[in-house]
């Protein structure tokens, strides 16, 4: 890795979002209205974002040398071009379980290895041991308790022995910041079940697998060894699960 040098360096924020949006690079974002319509923001804020979470993995020490990593979720792929500063793309794998997210990544330039997984993963869609982490930004604070149950163990166990699981999950604040009205009544689930779910149209659900989940600081104790570390921004918490 140390042959190794970032497309960016030396590139003020800025600039970096220039050559992300004119292509320069080979790869590139799509315009500022899809990026809205995926993470409610755009631009030079939403690149910061992904940088900051970027560091955080950095900070616990995710990137050892010849790092192997996937962005589960990866929608349009804007942590993959935050990744070359890190490596090179054949060290990045990215996967979604949206056909259509796909297909906007395929016209984006990324050399990534690009694959479909199914919203409930199964063991044969992702290699048993194969990464040293995977990471998945503002994916499980949309998935349903079954979703936890089935897909958590599947990537961990795609991961080698001593690698790490880095997730954002929404704790109970989320809870005045979309259903003040409902304050108390989810707070009381909360409590009681360390989880809320609502399923896409805001009803509580234990069928549906996407929709608004909030959970409490102890819920994923039950995948293994979890780790706070931090909060890159609103209502996004980054834990880590080791194997």
């Amino acid at each position: 890795m140390q042959d190794y040098i970032s497309p960016f360096v030396g590139m003020s924020l800025q600039d970096n979002y220039k050559a992300l949006i004119s292509g320069e690079m080979g790869f590139h974002w799509p315009d500022e209205q899809l990026q809205k319509g995926y993470t409610g923001t755009c631009g030079v804020d939403l690149l910061r974002r992904a940088y900051s979470f970027v560091e955080i993995l950095d900070s616990d020490g995710a990137f050892v040398p010849e790092w192997k990593g996937l962005d589960y979720g990866c929608g349009w792929g804007r942590f993959a071009s935050v990744m070359v500063t890190k490596g090179r793309p054949e060290q990045f794998d990215l996967c979604d379980a949206w056909p259509k997210t796909l297909s906007i990544l395929s016209e984006l330039g990324y050399q990534n290895h690009i694959f479909k997984v199914s919203d409930l993963l199964s063991e044969q869609q992702l290699t048993a041991s194969t990464y040293d982490f995977i990471m998945s930004f503002s994916v499980f604070t949309h998935l349903s308790a079954h979703a936890f149950q089935v897909n958590i163990p599947v990537l961990l166990a795609a991961l080698k022995p001593g690698g790490n699981l880095y997730i954002t999950v929404r704790h109970e604040e989320f809870i005045d910041h979309k259903y003040k009205e409902r304050s108390e009544e989810l707070r009381q689930i909360l409590a009681k079940k360390g989880f809320v779910f609502l399923d896409s149209g805001g009803d509580l659900s234990g069928e549906k697998i996407f929709g608004d989940m909030i959970i409490d600081r102890n819920y994923l104790s039950q995948f293994g060894r979890s780790r706070y570390l931090g909060q890159p921004h609103a209502n996004q918490h980054v834990y880590a699960i080791s194997r």
